[in-house]
């Protein structure tokens, strides 16, 4: 009985390695910009089979990508919103402007935007630190890989993650929404957006790691809680050595 579900387990593996390696070889055949759209779409529309294909290829390039250009163009968009509706009159101080009391307030808008680029540059390096936390509690949460073969998923989750970011995009043409129409639905679409990036990102893990979609999100939310607890132990203690008399709360 052992020897044969050992026997149907490795059958299963193989079909699917030679069905991943056909795949391989119809995404391999597409030019470097039609796979980038091809994948952009994907994420949008087929995002479990999409973003199994950008991990199963590492698509890490294209990943950075996305990544600057999900930071960047929001962050152009609110800067330019908020000086186009008077954002920048905190500048004025009892009908003079402070540009003319200090001139270099003349270049603020062109000091949010190199922010903006700045931050947009700055952003992979954060995301690669997310994902070595990610990666590390999903090798705690389960050594190997399930279903991508004898694939690094280091760089693997660092792609489908990077990808799964697409969503903030939509954050620029909602910026420019509000400076038109003067309704400030940005938070409520920023939370749609943030809410939509994170179930992509947890289907990134779960299709990297083969995980179910519980342990996906046990993984995903780890470190955010063990975070929290560490932040509370140290604000406890510092409570307790600076106002001695908690102590006896304690």
């Amino acid at each position: 009985m052992g020897e044969e579900r050992i026997k149907n387990e490795n059958e299963e593996r193989q079909n699917q390695e030679r069905q991943d390696e056909e795949q391989r070889g119809n995404w391999e055949e597409k030019g470097i910009v039609a796979d980038f759209i091809d994948n952009i779409a994907g994420v949008l529309f087929s995002p479990v089979q999409t973003l199994r294909k950008i991990a199963f290829e590492g698509k890490i390039a294209q990943g950075i990508a996305v990544l600057i250009l999900s930071e960047l163009l929001p962050a152009l968009a609110k800067s330019a919103s908020s000086v186009g509706n008077g954002g920048m009159d905190f500048l004025s101080l009892s009908g003079t402007a402070l540009e003319d009391i200090f001139p270099e307030f003349q270049n603020m808008p062109s000091l949010i935007a190199f922010g903006a680029i700045l931050g947009a540059l700055f952003a992979p390096f954060v995301h690669f630190v997310f994902t070595a936390v990610l990666e590390l509690a999903s090798q705690f949460a389960s050594p190997g890989v399930k279903t991508l073969g004898p694939l690094k998923t280091g760089p693997a989750l660092f792609a489908a993650l990077a990808f799964a970011t697409l969503p903030r995009v939509f954050m620029a043409p909602v910026s420019l929404l509000v400076r038109l129409t003067g309704v400030n639905v940005g938070p409520l679409f920023s939370l749609i957006f943030w809410g939509w990036a994170v179930t992509l990102q947890v289907i990134a893990l779960r299709e990297t790691h083969g995980f179910s979609t519980g342990r996906a999100v046990l993984v995903y939310f780890a470190p955010l809680f063990a975070l929290a607890v560490l932040v509370a132990v140290i604000i406890a203690l510092a409570i307790s050595l600076f106002f001695p008399v908690t102590r006896n709360i304690w």
